[in-house]
């Protein structure tokens, strides 16, 4: 059975993102994945870390600081995608 040409797509973006959340330190890496994969706001993902909400908006703010100089770029669409 094969993929959909959508889903077939977005595969290299996947991984590439995989990639870059992975070079993350683990504290920063949790704030990502709870705030854009689970979508919850930054008091809940204080609540559920047991971190200062400051701490939280602050690892959220550098995403783009720490990720973007890590070898995607524009063309492939993945530094747009991390600074949303």
């Amino acid at each position: 059975m094969a993929l959909r040409p959508v889903v077939r797509d977005f595969i290299p973006l996947m991984n590439r993102v995989e990639q870059l959340l992975l070079t993350l330190p683990p504290q920063q890496r949790a704030v990502m994945l709870l705030r854009y994969q689970e979508d919850l706001e930054p008091e809940d993902i204080a609540l559920e870390l047991k971190m200062p909400l400051a701490t939280v908006r602050s690892l959220s703010a550098a995403r783009g600081e720490d990720v973007a100089g890590q070898g995607g770029s524009d063309a492939e669409g993945v530094q747009p995608w991390l600074k949303r």
